[in-house]
């Protein structure tokens, strides 16, 4: 195949300049007819078109969900330095050398399953029972799982590489009965309503295609539902704002988000309205 800019014509060929060809085209019946079909409009009533389609994913509510292990979960992050720096700053019991461990809340200490993982793991699991794609994953919200507990322990276990072990690598491990709470934003349009998404997980949780482990999911990670709270609808500025106070850490953002929590609640604030719903917010 050619291209003309490579050729060396004599006389250039004659062709049909885009900026007349394309306006002729569009113009033509069909080309109006197919047009319509890709931007959703349909023909209603006296001939006036509909108005487009209203989001795939909306109405977004809040969950908490309370859990707890059947079997271990193991961590994933390899050694470095700021790993390590991490390990010595949190006041969990650990093993002193370990290829693979939990990642750790700069602040508290505490073990965690990075929101990245909570969302890889509903991504996988949503494709069961409630028969959704990977596409979810873009309108799933999770905060990161902080696990408090005492001590993780070591465990030791072989790596299979093209069908044949390459050796043995050590795990941070959390045990079984460990529980630990999940919180997540997900919309009812395009997903699930709130109470349906919990009896999902409920079901889907024990005997998951993956666990929620960081590591070796196929194997560990599984776990049951012992509690569950639904927040209310995040287009309520007070439901969002309620759902997040705890995730803020300095004082100066704890004063402001409870100033902002007291205002929403007072104006009814929902977020899909101009003006703040009963009241425009004060300056």
């Amino acid at each position: 195949m050619y291209k003309t800019t490579k050729v060396k014509w004599a006389a250039p060929p004659e062709v049909a300049h885009i900026k007349d060809l394309l306006p002729t085209l569009v113009a033509t019946e069909e080309a109006t007819r197919i047009i319509n079909i890709l931007n959703g409009a349909e023909e209603v009533g006296d001939g006036e078109s509909k108005s487009k389609r209203d989001l795939g994913y909306a109405e977004y509510w809040e969950i908490e969900i309370d859990c707890r292990l059947l079997n271990p979960i193991i961590g994933s992050q390899p050694d470095s330095p700021w790993m390590r720096h991490l390990v010595r700053k949190s006041g969990v019991k650990a093993p002193k050398e370990c290829d693979l461990r939990f990642w750790r809340d700069e602040k508290s200490g505490e073990i965690m399953i990075p929101s990245d993982v909570v969302c890889g793991y509903l991504r996988g699991g949503v494709r069961f029972g409630l028969n959704k794609g990977d596409v979810i994953a873009k309108y799933l919200a999770a905060d990161d799982i902080h696990i408090d507990v005492p001590e993780v322990f070591q465990v030791e276990l072989p790596v299979i590489s093209d069908n044949k072990g390459s050796g043995l690598t050590t795990y941070e491990l959390v045990p079984k009965g460990t529980q630990f709470t999940m919180r997540l934003r997900i919309p009812a349009k395009g997903i699930s309503d709130p109470k349906s998404f919990i009896l999902w997980l409920a079901a889907y949780a024990p005997r998951p295609c993956r666990g929620i482990s960081p590591a070796r999911g196929k194997r560990f990670g599984k776990f049951e539902v012992v509690d569950y709270k639904i927040g209310g609808c995040s287009y309520q500025a007070a439901n969002a704002l309620t759902a997040v106070l705890n995730s803020v850490e300095s004082p100066e953002a704890k004063r402001l988000y409870t100033k902002l929590l007291a205002e929403a609640e007072q104006n009814q604030v929902d977020f899909r309205k101009v003006g703040g719903g009963k009241g425009d917010l004060p300056s």
